[in-house]
């Protein structure tokens, strides 16, 4: 008994040095073991701000009430009839009607002007005469870069001093405005402040037919050299406007030529006036600028 006793006690002796041996582990050479692992501290929470938090409402928002749109009034057409109750779309057709016939004429632009218009039984051809002649005459001085006229600031005047603020009147003051429009519309290839270029090609056309059965040498072309020099005065941005005061000013050197476009103009002026006092039909021819307006009354075409 005494052996098997202390046999017992050398046993439980020995199991409990082995498990405290066995408890030191080397957590270098085995950093997986349990006794090696430290347990993760808890992640502490993420607080948001109470400012952060949406919070349901006590309340129900109030609806947003979208404005309705404004809708802009359609333009009301224009209506020629209210300002020209003459004009000859506001009256009745021709049912009779005579001829009236101008040929010939070359009081204007150095052009010949022919018309032809359709007259009713109330009318007077010689009215529409007057009408011609008179804008004829206003718009051939003001536009002129030949001649001056006394009580006329027209564009020879503007020409012989362009450094100087001239003051227009309307129709030269439009059709310079008109011109600036075209040249625009054309890229830059109409172009009004040509004046000095074409004074060249004016001088040395006018040289040769003045002389050319005395002295035939003189019919030349311009030198080249001389239209580079005259090119450098021509700028259409260096025309300056004042819509207000209806004014032009230039730079040295500078000078305006209307003769591609004063004519064409004229003649849609006249086509217009014509219209407004009543003419239901006519044609224009001023030098190939043709204006036609309303049918003959014996529906037959234009001859052109």
């Amino acid at each position: 008994m005494k052996k098997i006793f202390l046999l017992l006690i050398v046993l439980l002796v020995g199991c409990t040095s082995i498990q405290e041996i066995t408890s030191v582990i080397d957590c270098e050479k085995f950093p997986s073991a349990t006794e090696c692992v430290k347990e993760e501290e808890p992640s502490k929470p993420i607080i948001i701000p109470d400012k952060v938090i949406d919070k349901e409402p006590d309340t129900e928002p109030e609806p947003v009430i979208e404005p309705e749109p404004i809708s802009e009034p359609e333009p009301v057409p224009y209506n020629v009839c209210d300002d020209y109750p003459l004009h000859a779309e506001c009256i009745e057709p021709l049912d009779s009607f005579q001829v009236y016939t101008y040929e010939n004429g070359q009081e204007y632009f150095n052009s010949s002007f022919n018309m032809k218009l359709y007259i009713g039984p109330e009318q007077n051809g010689h009215d529409y005469y007057s009408i011609y002649e008179t804008l004829g005459e206003k718009y051939h001085k003001l536009s002129d870069k030949y001649d001056n006229y006394d009580g006329y600031i027209n564009i020879k005047t503007i020409n012989d001093n362009p450094t100087e603020t001239h003051y227009l009147e309307e129709e030269l003051y439009d059709l310079i405005k008109f011109s600036i429009t075209n040249y625009e519309v054309s890229k830059g290839y109409f172009d009004i402040s040509i004046g000095p270029i074409t004074s060249i090609w004016h001088y040395y056309r006018d040289r040769c037919t003045d002389h050319y059965n005395q002295v035939a040498a003189l019919c030349t072309l311009p030198p080249e050299e001389e239209l580079l020099v005259a090119n450098e005065n021509v700028d259409f941005a260096k025309i300056v406007l004042d819509d207000e005061l209806m004014s032009i000013t230039m730079e040295e050197g500078m000078s305006l030529d209307l003769g591609g476009i004063a004519k064409g103009y004229f003649v849609e002026i006249l086509a217009n006036e014509f219209m407004q006092r009543g003419l239901r039909a006519f044609i224009i021819n001023a030098g190939g600028n043709i204006k036609t307006y309303g049918n003959k009354p014996e529906e037959d075409f234009y001859k052109l």
